[in-house]
């Protein structure tokens, strides 16, 4: 038989973390007239993609995960006076993307692939991560135990109720879960000047650098507890 519930306390946790992971990816197309044609177009833009990632794993990247997805397909579109499909011929495109625990390496990575001479380069924002949730979690569902068990102590306190007279009778844990939904963080990027900044292979010609803004993980926890009395 469970006891009565004498009362009910909630509070909110906070963990913050660092990003230990970034996500990377780059994609680029090209046109030719058959199928062929477009993919050795792609095959000479996918090796500079390559040679540039080599570039930075010579200079400490480490990749912990590295995926390709090359395709081909006809470049057609529907003319609606002649009611078909007029074709223009075929395009290759190729994506990379990869997770690299070298976090700090983040601006020289994004800077190093976007000054690429590849045809139609695009690379999205850096994504950073946590890898380890759970460890968050843990670390907040304790914070808002013990803002619960200080908030309680000033409550019985205030209304001379003894907390040795208590105990915990149910709980209830909420977890913020849009640290792991969502995957992580996009990195703010912001340009700074330079007259020293240079890429690995030969691009853009700026000499602007990229500053990433990733910021940090926060992961949120609600925990209500019941006390009935002993």
């Amino acid at each position: 038989m469970s006891k009565q519930v004498f009362t009910s306390v909630s509070s909110n946790g906070l963990a913050v973390g660092e990003y230990d992971v970034v996500h990377f990816q780059v994609s680029c197309e090209v046109g030719g007239k058959s199928p062929n044609d477009a993919r050795e177009k792609l095959a000479k833009q996918t090796k500079i993609i390559a040679d540039a990632i080599s570039f930075l794993e010579e200079k400490g990247m480490k990749i912990d995960g590295l995926r390709k997805s090359p395709s081909c397909f006809v470049d057609h579109e529907y003319d609606h006076k002649l009611l078909k499909y007029i074709n223009h011929g075929y395009k290759a495109s190729y994506i990379i993307s990869f997770v690299s625990s070298s976090v700090e390496m983040s601006a020289m990575i994004y800077d190093t692939l976007s000054a690429l001479n590849v045809e139609n380069l695009a690379i999205e924002n850096p994504v950073f991560k946590a890898k380890n949730i759970d460890a968050l979690q843990k670390l907040a569902l304790e914070d808002a135990w013990k803002k619960l068990n200080e908030k309680f102590a000033v409550e019985c306190g205030v209304l001379n109720i003894g907390r040795d007279t208590l105990e915990v009778a149910s709980y209830q844990v909420r977890y913020d879960e849009s640290e792991r939904s969502r995957g992580g963080a996009s990195g703010g990027i912001r340009t700074l000047a330079s007259a020293s900044q240079s890429n690995a292979r030969g691009g853009g010609g700026n000499n602007d650098v990229t500053e990433l803004v990733s910021g940090k993980a926060h992961v949120n926890v609600s925990l209500t507890v019941s006390f009935s009395l002993k």
